[in-house]
């Protein structure tokens, strides 16, 4: 299965010249644990969500579809 997330975050950060060290020091995450998070070797949280979502200025609903925490958006809401 494809990892939403990480393909999101690359996108995000690729865009913005950043990387995973500055998305941690952004978001408060270690760098170690943003690379174990999207490589799959630890558990995506809405904790984790939260705070990608802090760092790039989302909204933390749409980080949260985005890794799979909440379904998709039934239309009503714009993500």
């Amino acid at each position: 299965m494809e990892n939403k997330l990480f393909s999101w975050v690359n996108t995000e950060i690729e865009t913005r010249g950043w990387n995973y060290s500055e998305l941690a020091r952004l978001s408060g995450v270690s760098q170690s644990y943003v690379s174990l998070v999207l490589s799959g070797q630890r558990v995506i949280t809405f904790d984790f969500c939260a705070a990608i979502s802090k760092a790039f200025g989302e909204r933390p609903e749409k980080v949260f579809r985005i890794a799979g925490l909440l379904p998709p958006s039934s239309g009503t809401m714009q993500d």
